[in-house]
């Protein structure tokens, strides 16, 4: 493999997915967080600081998805988009779909600064929030998961490691904790 198997999603935080033409690679996909790819050599690339990575997986028709799930992108419904790109596109069955959630900011550690509060307080994402330590926290991974069964997938089939990159920012690169 060499970096013209390569495909990176720009990751700019909102719910736009690609699906990778086959025998295309060695490029940045602009404007998306998640990619699709049905062919056998592409490697879809995600980079994450405290986002979801979520690694979808069609065991019967070999499909891959890479999701960059920050909570913009989250909120703005790219598990949904990229389960319904592959059930439409790909004649995919979420029972057949394997999920692996990687290492992420959890609800230990991801405290909502007042902007990003005001902006989720009013909606239903206030069943994602706790309060500890005068601060409002925010289950990223809770909202990952729900969404993922919500659409079809069993709770079965999805995997979390349930690493923390802000509590394991000496393993895992943790953009919240290196903030100043």
């Amino acid at each position: 493999y060499t970096i013209n198997n390569l495909i990176y999603a720009e990751q700019i935080h909102k719910a736009n997915i690609h699906i990778v033409p086959a025998n295309n690679g060695g490029y940045i996909k602009l404007d998306v967080d998640g990619l699709i790819i049905k062919n056998p050599g592409q490697i879809l690339i995600t980079k994450t600081a405290d986002c979801v990575p979520i690694l979808i997986y069609d065991r019967v028709k070999k499909i891959v998805a890479a999701i960059h799930g920050g909570r913009k992108s989250l909120v703005a419904g790219i598990i949904p988009n990229a389960i319904s790109i592959l059930k439409k596109d790909f004649d995919s069955l979420p029972r057949d779909l394997l999920v692996g959630i990687g290492p992420h900011i959890r609800k230990c550690c991801y405290w909502l600064k007042q902007d990003t509060l005001k902006g989720l307080k009013n909606g239903k994402w206030k069943e994602y929030f706790i309060q500890k330590n005068n601060k409002i926290y925010f289950d990223l991974t809770k909202l990952a998961i729900e969404q993922l069964v919500d659409v079809g997938i069993l709770k079965d089939n999805i995997e979390d490691c349930g690493i923390c990159t802000f509590c394991e920012a000496q393993r895992f690169f943790s953009a919240r904790k290196t903030e100043k």
